[in-house]
């Protein structure tokens, strides 16, 4: 989609909030001959998810048989057309909508969402029930957003650094709640040892799922709500937890190649012999090219890698141990000379 995004424009839609929307609704009624309550309209936008076309037959509905609709009958909207001779409350009108991540992560965070406004009716439960709309994604898309949001409770502390050492506290908070949530998410979806050692069972505490929600989503919007600087981004968790998996099974097989010289497992392996080889292979090709090819095949011989294992070796450094750059600087003939060398070697043994 990359492409794409350098040729078209961007337009993003989101659905109208009811103080947009009384207006026209009570505009439109008025013309039709229909009385009706700002507070009506409002109470119809929040019970069909700001559905524009639902309001209108609703409305145009009642209108066949009643000329004034007020708070008190709208709890028990007469609407023939649906239900002959009998009352449908607008609970029962209600559209039920299962809501994106991005559109989660905006009610959780926005203040304009309404959710933690001062005269908001929302309930702990319906917060928890905001969560459960897609469990699976709601708390990663506040841990990838959160600190996007400047919070609403830190405008108000008094000058400019005074709100920003409100903000910071408000963020530890909020990280605090977050490490909370994961340390339940453990309980649910988290692995015990049996007392033999050699059997992981899940825990599957499922009945836990309302305490992770208040912990990983609930309060961490409470003290971040406010408003957000740019787009709500996609949770990044899921590509690195799939680059973490391919890591991982990287340093297995390099284990499992050196298993006949050294006894360590692999996490042994990351912490004790990766540095090494990454000297004596990595670094030293980048730093004399194709006159370290020799001995680099005599050390890879020796614990028996092979040329994917060196691209492994390439791949699982960080931080300053930045392979990928150290392998751009090395000349193509003398990665040339290293397969060649290499295969060679392969066909002899």
């Amino acid at each position: 989609m990359r492409p794409l995004d350098r040729a078209v424009f961007d337009m993003t839609f989101r659905r109208p909030q009811a103080n947009e929307a009384r207006s026209r609704l009570m505009t439109i009624a008025y013309r039709e001959g229909l009385s009706i309550t700002p507070n009506v309209v409002d109470q119809l936008v929040e019970g069909t998810h700001s559905d524009i076309r639902q309001i209108l037959n609703l409305l145009s509905t009642y209108r066949l048989s009643q000329s004034k609709l007020e708070f008190d009958n709208s709890k028990k909207l007469y609407v023939p057309f649906f239900l002959s001779q009998s009352d449908c409350s607008v609970k029962d009108a209600e559209k039920y909508v299962v809501l994106k991540p991005w559109d989660i992560a905006s009610k959780f965070l926005s203040s304009s969402g309404g959710l933690w406004h001062a005269n908001s009716k929302s309930t702990l439960n319906d917060k928890i029930e905001l969560y459960f709309n897609d469990h699976e994604f709601s708390y990663l898309m506040i841990q990838e957003n959160y600190l996007k949001s400047f919070p609403d409770m830190a405008r108000n502390a008094g000058d400019q650094r005074e709100q920003k050492l409100k903000a910071l506290e408000l963020a530890e908070r909020a990280s605090e709640s977050i490490s909370n949530g994961d340390l339940v998410d453990a309980l649910i979806h988290g692995y015990y040892l049996t007392r033999y050692c050699s059997d992981f069972r899940p825990q599957q505490h499922w009945s836990l799922m309302p305490t992770h929600a208040v912990f990983s989503s609930v309060m961490p919007s409470y003290y971040m709500h406010g408003s957000s600087s740019g787009q709500y981004s996609f949770t990044s968790w899921l590509g690195n937890n799939s680059k973490q998996g391919k890591l991982i099974r990287m340093l297995r097989e390099i284990q499992g190649h050196m298993r006949l010289r050294i006894s360590g497992d692999r996490n042994e392996v990351r912490q004790s012999y990766m540095q090494t080889l990454f000297d004596r292979l990595v670094r030293r090709f980048a730093k004399d090219g194709g006159d370290a090819v020799g001995e680099m095949i005599e050390l890879m011989d020796e614990y028996y890698l092979t040329k994917e294992d060196f691209d492994s070796i390439v791949e699982i450094s960080i931080g300053h141990n930045d392979g990928e750059a150290l392998m751009k600087d090395v000349p193509s003939n003398a990665k040339a000379a290293f397969t060649r060398k290499h295969a060679f070697f392969l066909r002899w043994d």
